[in-house]
């Protein structure tokens, strides 16, 4: 029993020695402002206690394609090697500069062994290394103290594709030992940025947050910022950190340095509606999770390290998002997409046509419903369908930022259906249409659900059933169902029953359309047009040409694929629509009356087909109107009278109405 104490008793000031440990002193710089230098050291192996491992629900919100490493010469450094890792394989590929995975750096450190990480730190022997490299260099294989292999003297024109080069780290000339790292930060709270002035004292100190700035321009990356700062709450401060600037940080795509006493970690993620973050600690290749600001393997969270990098990725614009054209039958005409760039990079794109499908409608791409869809209550509880946002169970959507799913979602036990309906679609012209959406029925809580999808023909009335789901599904799936009855007035409906917990879920749904008919929509000419536009370039213009020639009157829909390599709004899908008028037909049952006593006469006729704007209405001695033709001017429909006031002044003659569109 009193070995034991006595062991608890250790084990508990190993933790306080730790913390206290991390702390080294507090100085006033000479603006006057107060500064903390904090150490973090190598974390003994015994002392290595991963936290709750994650599991990924609909609140998860998490960067995809970071690397997890274990420890690999010094948790600060593997840290900021998991980091340059996740750029690498985003938009950044010269900050892993090995032959690994084809130049792209891997998910694990396991192709080098664990606790190697050419990244975190360079071996001779590994990643074809034949030179003394980081840990040849700076590590005393015998322990944490010791002179360094490489001696006293300055190493930095040594430094080379690691960041525990840049960053100081285990270097005796920075007056770290092996593992160790430092950080500075300004005690109120506030940020601390780039700070250098330790470089030129004694001891001499290189600020870990700078030196990970260093690695990334020697990989030929700008920095927009990098800084250390306490959480908000640490130590009594009202500036910190907080945990909604870390969710910002995260829904950016910028992963965040987690400070721990004695400790560093790798941010990466968090839940949505509460405290949790996600990390990767260093220790194994798991997610794990903490809260915000409490402790992580009893040592406690106090702050972080930002660096942002200057953005190398294109950003595409577009304008307009959605076309539409009127057109007389056999007429054509053109319009113009306008395609930028924004980002720092160089935009390629492609737009094209699907022939001869048709997309109509697509929905749940924004946080509420969109316009014109409607929730109708049918028994139980008024649950209503509701959005939570994230891809879940291998959704497709998962990997898209911002992506939304509709759930019926219960508290009760009682029963409830719901029913969300599409707005009027028009299907005339098509010949075959069909309907995809993706379909899961939760069975995380035991409920009990299906799925119903209904059509009708007219805004009320009976509903038709196409299809009922009832089996309990762990992943999404793609439904497509044949479309009967089509019709220029057609309306689906979803009806989902819950009882407790979630119950049907709904995400990417499309309806099209199959027209057999001639293509009456051109991109440049064709059916596809490419691109490449340079940061800070001009626009570039994709021309739309529309052709009405034998259609029938009605209105046609075509979506645009336009595909690029945008940073965001890589997949868009531009909606044209082309409305072939009805011919507009002669005026009918003409009329001249003269008025009595005024010299004028008044003409009238019957309204003609095909809704005219207007009439425009002129006179000619000759009833051919080849010659000497006046033009007295026009009326808007459906107005069909107009006085001639000068009639007596006109020798014997004709009048001509004519009906015209804009």
């Amino acid at each position: 029993m009193n070995r034991m104490i006595m062991f608890l008793m250790c084990l508990s000031i190993c933790f306080g020695l730790n913390a206290k440990r991390s702390l080294l002193r507090s100085f006033t710089d000479k603006t006057g402002k107060q500064i903390d230098e904090r150490y973090v050291p190598d974390t003994p192996v015994h002392l290595r206690n991963p936290g709750p491992v994650v599991q990924r629900n609909r609140s998860s919100v998490v960067l995809n394609e970071v690397p997890a490493f274990d420890w690999c010469y010094g948790c600060s450094a593997t840290s900021a090697a998991m980091m340059a890792g996740y750029y690498d394989r985003q938009y950044y590929p010269n900050a892993y500069a090995g032959p690994a995975n084809g130049g792209v750096c891997p998910l694990t450190n396991s192709v080098w062994g664990a606790g190697e990480s050419p990244l975190s730190a360079t071996h001779q022997g590994y990643d074809g290394l034949a030179t003394a490299g980081h840990v040849n260099r700076f590590w005393v294989a015998s322990g944490n103290s010791g002179n360094d292999p490489y001696g006293s003297g300055n190493p930095q024109s040594t430094y080379a594709n690691c960041t525990a080069d840049y960053m100081g780290t285990n270097q005796d000339y920075w007056n770290n030992e092996d593992g160790g790292t430092t950080f500075y930060s300004y005690t109120d709270g506030s940020p601390l940025y780039n700070y250098s002035a330790c470089e030129s004292e004694n001891p001499r100190k290189r600020d870990g947050i700078r030196g990970l700035r260093l690695f990334f321009e020697s990989r030929g990356y700008s920095v927009t910022t990098n800084y250390n700062q306490y959480i908000q709450g640490y130590d009594g401060n009202s500036q910190g950190y907080t945990l909604a600037n870390y969710q910002t940080s995260i829904n950016s795509g910028i992963p965040v340095l987690i400070q721990i006493a004695g400790h560093t970690m790798l941010g990466i993620g968090y839940e949505s509606g509460t405290s949790t973050i996600y990390v990767h600690d260093t220790w194994d290749y798991q997610m794990h999770s903490m809260t915000w600001g409490g402790s992580y393997s009893g040592m406690q969270h106090y702050g972080v390290a930002v660096i942002q990098l200057v953005s190398l990725y294109s950003t595409i614009t577009w304008n307009p998002g959605s076309f539409s054209q009127s057109l007389e039958s056999n007429q054509s005409a053109s319009q113009s997409l306008v395609i930028g760039n924004s980002g720092s990079a160089a935009l390629t794109y492609t737009c094209s046509l699907p022939n001869p499908g048709s997309v109509l409608s697509e929905s749940f791409s924004s946080s509420t419903i969109p316009s014109g869809w409607t929730q109708q209550h049918v028994s139980g509880l008024s649950t209503n369908w509701t959005f939570m946002s994230g891809g879940i169970n291998g959704h497709p959507s998962a990997a898209y930022d911002g992506a939304y799913n509709a759930v019926l979602y219960n508290p009760s036990t009682s029963p409830s259906v719901e029913r969300l309906i599409t707005p009027q679609m028009n299907l005339a012209g098509a010949s075959s249409a069909s309907l995809s959406f993706y379909h899961a029925q939760e069975s995380w809580y035991g409920d009990q659900d299906e799925l119903r999808v209904y059509y009708r023909t007219s805004a009320s009335g009976t509903w038709n059933l196409l299809a009922t789901y009832t089996s309990s599904l762990t992943a999404w799936t793609q439904r497509t169902l044949s479309l009967p009855s089509i019709s220029s007035t057609y309306y689906l409906a979803f009806e989902g029953t819950a009882k407790y917990g979630y119950g049907a879920c709904l995400d990417k749904i499309v309806v099209s359309k199959t027209i057999s008919t001639t293509n009456w929509l051109t991109l440049n000419g064709g059916s596809s047009a490419t691109g490449s536009i340079n940061p800070g370039a001009a626009s570039q213009s994709v021309s739309l040409g529309f052709n009405s020639a034998g259609l029938n009157p009605g209105i046609y829909y075509k979506t645009i694929y336009l595909t690029s390599n945008s940073s965001t709004n890589s997949d868009l899908e531009i909606t044209v629509s082309l409305t072939v008028l009805q011919p507009l037909g002669i005026p009918q049952n003409p009329s001249v009356v003269q008025n009595s006593g005024t010299g004028a006469v008044t003409l009238s006729w019957t309204a003609s087909s095909g809704s005219p704007t207007g009439y425009k209405i002129s006179y000619c001695p000759r009833p051919d109107f080849s010659s000497g033709v006046v033009a007295l001017g026009t009326v808007s429909a459906p107005q069909t009278t107009y006085v001639d006031s000068a009639a007596a002044t006109r020798t014997k003659g004709f009048y001509r109405v004519q009906a015209y569109r804009n």
